[in-house]
């Protein structure tokens, strides 16, 4: 069953195969441009697929991020959607979240695209960095700040690589240690391939990948 289409958003469900209310709904987050009234359409299309059911978030990128991010703050600071805040796990975590360089946005814009193209994405990309700096000039460090203190659940696993340019590792390091600090060493689980691609892990360690999402979601 698909539903959400022309609110922002796609969430499937299987229609001939019910789930055991102690099966975790996993949600995929990798969704770019979301808006308030779009976060609050697709919390409210959870409640017939909830059932008892915990909820784990699987976040890609910043795409992703920022999607959780506001999650987060309309779930445990809006009334309305308050009662979910107990019944989620946790958060997964593919590339992601990533420390806003403003060189490594500028090279995810304009990925795979032909020279022009990428020189123009590269132009339209600086000049909403730059009008973003005059309406919000902390956004950087407040998305930081908000994805260190993530109130999404108790457990959490973070897979990255040390040689993505879009996704600092070093950065994200830090983020691990001092999610780790705050939740302790056994909630807080990360893999980190010295080679791999962004947001393309699974391609390429598709083993230790599969492992990892696996093992974790038998914890929650």
């Amino acid at each position: 069953m698909e539903r959400g289409v022309q609110a922002g958003f796609r969430l499937n469900l299987p229609e001939d195969k019910p789930l055991a209310d102690t099966t975790p709904l996993v949600v995929v987050l990798g969704w770019y441009g979301a808006q308030d009234r779009h976060v609050a359409n697709f919390l409210d299309s959870l409640g017939p697929a909830l059932g008892q059911r915990k909820i784990v978030f699987f976040t890609f990128s910043n795409g992703g991020g920022f999607l959780l991010e506001q999650v987060d703050r309309l779930v445990h600071d809006t009334k309305q959607y308050r009662h979910l805040a107990p019944r989620i796990a946790g958060t997964m975590f593919d590339s992601a979240p990533c420390y806003m360089h403003h060189r490594a946005g500028s090279i995810a814009i304009g990925a795979g695209r032909s020279l022009p193209i990428r020189i123009l994405a590269s132009l339209v990309f600086y000049l909403g960095v730059a009008i973003m700096l005059m309406i919000s000039p902390f956004r950087t460090s407040t998305y930081w700040r908000n994805m260190e203190q993530l109130r999404m659940g108790r457990k959490s696993l973070y897979l990255y690589s040390q040689d993505d340019p879009l996704c600092d590792p070093v950065k994200l390091d830090e983020l691990v240690a001092a999610r780790r600090r705050q939740l302790g060493d056994a909630q807080v689980a990360a893999v980190k391939w010295q080679r791999s691609q962004h947001v393309a892990h699974i391609r390429h360690h598709m083993r230790e990948y599969t492992g990892a999402l696996f093992g974790f979601l038998q914890t929650v």
